[in-house]
């Protein structure tokens, strides 16, 4: 009799979800019941979803009223915990058996199915039919004008992702009328919505009717579809102010159903037409879909409980915030981890002392390296280089993202990988050493003077599982992290101190003429900061009076500055140098982010330029130098086509006139406490190989 019962619950429940986070950053203000309002942020998740004050306190809903009260968070986790336990054993069973380092690999032309439905109180927009949503899934290069603008199609997503080696089509069916309201589906229970599992037997029946074949989407033969994604008319419950009985976009399943030829539905995902009043973007559906490939969620998916909000992966990934960049029209990209998992990737790994340079983003089919924890080979970190191209153009910013993981077969199968804000087990180092939502920009290395992760830098290089001399930290040292034109570069295995990577290029101990720049405390360039919305708006305070410009239109970036508006061009006159016979003038400019970068040089009072005329780079610095020839005072002028930041402006007088030759000698003989820079004007080590700069001269190091 027991077993009957077993079956009998088994054949009427949905087996478990695994959901997008609510739409992090939109608050809206509830009535409590005795008429005071309180402005909340919406949170959690399919399964548990609560209303968050700034003050941290948690409300929910009063049922049968419009009313909300104070929730006992508490009370409303372990409730939750308890519901959930018993699916978390069913998904450990369903899910694939890959773990952290055997992936399964999603490879060559599958096909998925889309099935649109709609309801008697909400259909589709007109427009919104099988052929707009045939284009929206499978259309190479599908663009749209609605919204924020469709940038490409759920295919352009998974082929982008996988570097050509996934090629999925979808089949859409429908769009199908339900038999009910949605708020029949929809309406919350204490921990979930109340009948999905009805709307998704309606599709797959109504579609089995129309002469829909399920043979196809069974990928691996095992008689089961692989996925059925239910396209529902309307909005959803993720976004704060949508109606409550609308269902919550999730990947999930039901008992089996049979849909003919052997073929079995059991894994299915869903999600919206639209969002409050905007068209979806496609970045829910990639998330859900994502889950169908046995990926799991990258967020905190018990929000506060086991000790707090953790971070998880931020907007740096689609398993997170990140389906949400771009309002979902320009998801984030996989994460390497990810992209391993799927098969569409294999890390290098790191051992010994390495130079790694020209790393390419993922997002244009770039590598990623892996270092192992020597006594516990499931923790390791990943370093990827993410660039805001291609599918990650929305991310936060640009740079060398490390991942620590820490796979555990329990968390990974009860989808608690980052439930724990103290032991996160797939999540980033944050480069400024702070966690939070609301400054991921300052998350990539290299930020500001850290560019390196060792066991003692901050943050420092810690690991959960005793190393194999019995530490908790890595004991493979990161140094030298640098981006420059998208590509990043770092020395790997060995420490090598960097004192200031943005200093001189040169001494400046004789210099005629040296401006730092370093009194500028604004935000934007040294702090490996580019590109974004309000940088280069501090205040510009020089080193040396005397500097000319345009009124209005000299801002102090970090430690250099930036002349130019969108009024102004950044045209800029130095104070008068005194000069007798020549002198070399270095400096180091960069174009501002989308700027031309053409740059003139010109001085006064009869002097001449060995070379005048050079070319930017937008948002990234390139060291220069030119030689001046005259005599008195000499003002130099910088025009730059639009903006220009500008730093470590030097001017050295010299019975030689500034760097000469190439010295291949591999003895050369030199001060070793004289400072080294390479060519982009960043101070190295002694043991840097290749072309550097010493006293003004260039020298190749072997």
């Amino acid at each position: 009799m027991k077993r009957l019962l077993t079956v009998l619950v088994l054949l009427s429940m949905v087996l478990v979800a695994n959901a997008i986070p609510a739409k992090r950053g939109v608050w809206t203000e509830i009535t409590l019941a005795d008429g005071n309002t309180v402005r909340v942020e919406m949170c959690g998740d399919e399964y548990f979803h609560y209303w968050k004050a700034v003050d941290g306190t948690v409300y929910q809903k009063v049922e049968g009223t419009e009313y909300y009260a104070l929730a006992d968070f508490t009370t409303m986790s372990k409730d939750v915990a308890s519901a959930q336990q018993s699916d978390n054993m069913r998904r450990a069973a369903r899910l694939p058996k890959n773990n952290a380092k055997r992936a399964t690999a999603y490879t060559g032309t599958k096909r998925g199915l889309v099935i649109l439905m709609e309801f008697p109180n909400q259909t589709f927009k007109t427009e919104h039919n099988q052929a707009f949503y045939n284009n929206l899934c499978n259309k190479v290069g599908f663009t749209y004008n609605e919204g924020m603008g469709h940038n490409g199609s759920v295919h352009d997503y998974f082929s982008a992702q996988s570097n050509g080696l996934f090629d999925l089509e979808f089949d859409v069916a429908g769009p199908y009328m339900a038999n009910n309201n949605y708020d029949y589906y929809g309406k919350n229970t204490p921990y979930k919505d109340y009948n999905v599992s009805a709307l998704v037997r309606e599709a797959v029946t109504a579609a089995k009717n129309d002469g829909v074949n399920f043979t196809s989407y069974d990928w691996d033969g095992d008689n089961y579809v692989d996925q059925v994604f239910i396209l529902y008319a309307g909005d959803n419950e993720a976004y704060a102010g949508s109606d409550p009985n609308t269902i919550w976009p999730h990947e999930s399943s039901i008992y089996r159903m049979s849909v003919g030829n052997g073929k079995y539905v059991q894994t299915y995902a869903c999600a919206s037409e639209m969002t409050s009043t905007l068209p979806n973007g496609i970045g829910t559906f990639c998330h859900e879909f994502t889950h169908c490939l046995g990926i799991m969620d990258m967020y905190d998916s018990d929000y506060e409980d086991s000790g707090g909000d953790a971070y998880g992966m931020g907007h740096w990934d689609t398993m997170a915030g990140g389906c949400d960049n771009n309002y979902g029209y320009t998801p984030a990209g996989y994460t390497s981890y990810e992209k391993w998992q799927c098969g569409w990737l294999a890390p290098t790994v790191l051992t010994g002392i390495q130079d790694i340079t020209e790393m390419k983003a993922l997002s244009e089919s770039g590598e990623a390296y892996i270092i192992y924890n020597q006594g516990n080979s499931n923790e390791y970190y990943l370093l990827e280089n993410r660039q805001k191209t291609g599918w990650d153009a929305s991310l936060p910013a640009a740079g060398l993202l490390i991942l620590h993981v820490d796979y555990d077969y329990s968390a990974w199968h009860s989808n608690d990988i980052n439930i724990n804000p103290e032991h996160q087990r797939l999540t980033i180092f944050h480069a400024d050493n702070t966690n939070g939502d609301y400054d991921e920009a300052t998350d990539p290395y290299p930020y500001r003077k850290v560019n390196s992760l060792t066991n003692e830098s901050t943050p420092a290089a810690t690991v959960f599982n005793k190393n194999s001399d019995g530490s908790n930290y890595m004991n493979y040292p990161i140094c030298q992290i640098q981006m420059t034109d998208g590509l990043i570069s770092f020395h790997a295995g060995s420490i090598i101190e960097d004192d200031d990577p943005n200093g001189p290029t040169v001494d400046t101990t004789d210099a005629l003429f040296y401006e730092s720049f370093d009194k500028c405390n604004g935000e934007g360039c040294n702090d490996n900061l580019w590109g974004l919305s309000g940088l280069g708006g501090g205040s510009f305070i020089p080193d040396n009076e005397g500097w000319f410009y345009n009124t209005g239109a000299a801002y102090g970036a970090d430690r250099c500055a930036r002349f130019g508006s969108n009024k102004y061009k950044g045209t800029v006159r130095t104070p008068a140098i005194t000069i007798n016979g020549s002198a070399t003038l270095y400096f180091k400019a960069a174009a501002f982010s989308g700027d031309g970068t053409a740059l003139e040089l010109t001085v006064d009072n009869g002097a001449q330029l060995s070379e005048s005329s050079f070319q930017m780079s937008n948002s990234a610095w390139t060291a220069y130098e030119t030689t001046i020839t005259g005599s008195g005072d000499i003002k130099v002028t910088f025009w730059p086509a639009n903006r220009l930041y500008l730093d470590e402006v030097v001017v050295k007088g010299s019975t030689e006139t500034g760097i000469h030759s190439l010295d291949n000698s591999t003895n050369l003989q030199v001060d070793k406490s004289s400072p080294r820079y390479n060519l982009a004007g960043q101070r190295v080590s002694d043991s840097y190989k290749g072309i550097v700069i010493v006293n003004g001269k260039k020298t190749v190091r072997k």
